[in-house]
């Protein structure tokens, strides 16, 4: 069983410009995911996908004992821009590199509060679900919140008859932290979520995702006190 994680990672981001290289607590934010994948029990490489002579350069200075379980695979120029769709990355990497894992484990730098306890059970309990018929894994947030959808209608509750949020039914939020998928069901559907994914849940500060410049000041302050 073959199992490599896939880190896409680009030099550019718009809303918080150079933040996969940027200093967190003393590292470069991407060192802090690397690291988690490394200590896991499950990942036998790490495929960095990236168009960024600065992760280029830098990711073997900070992991030069364990390179040989790392990739860095240059993008092409035809994959570069934020319009690129992220399933067409994973398609490209594996193809081009003639990867053949039995399955993948993908996560991006903006997760530094992920444990690698949770990335080690993510794994087991996809396995676990494999004979039940699930295809993919992903990660989720879990919401017990009085949603409203874009007309201001209710969505998950009755506003005339409430109840306690505690006993809503939740509702689930892709939080971007762990996706697990094979060759097949990426080819299959051109998307890392299969027609049968099982969701697994995680807590709100795990989960924690770095996508405007607030969100890199609180990860930095929970991740002190990780």
């Amino acid at each position: 069983m073959k199992i490599y994680a896939l880190i896409p990672i680009k030099h550019n981001s718009e809303r918080v410009p150079g933040k996969n290289y940027r200093d967190f607590n003393g590292k470069p934010l991407f060192y802090w995911i690397i690291n988690t994948l490394l200590n896991s029990t499950y990942i036998d490489k790490i495929i960095i996908d990236t168009d960024s002579p600065t992760i280029k350069e830098l990711v073997p200075k900070h992991f030069s004992d364990t390179m040989d379980r790392i990739i860095i695979y240059d993008r092409p120029k035809h994959l570069h821009g934020g319009h690129i769709a992220t399933n067409d990355l994973f398609v490209n990497v594996i193809q081009d590199l003639s990867l053949d894992a039995d399955y993948y484990f993908q996560t991006h730098t903006t997760n530094p509060l992920l444990k690698t306890s949770s990335v080690n059970d993510a794994i087991e309990t996809f396995l676990s679900k494999i004979n039940d018929g699930y295809e993919t894994l992903f990660s989720v947030k879990t919401h017990h919140t009085r949603f409203y959808n874009s007309n201001g209608e209710d969505m998950n509750h009755n506003r005339f008859h409430l109840i306690p949020t505690q006993d809503l039914d939740p509702i689930y939020e892709e939080n971007s932290c762990m996706y697990v998928f094979s060759k097949d069901t990426l080819m299959k559907y051109n998307a890392r979520i299969g027609n049968k994914a099982y969701l697994y849940k995680m807590n709100d500060i795990e989960s924690t995702d770095i996508d405007w410049p607030e969100d890199f000041k609180i990860a930095e302050s929970l991740h002190k006190y990780k």
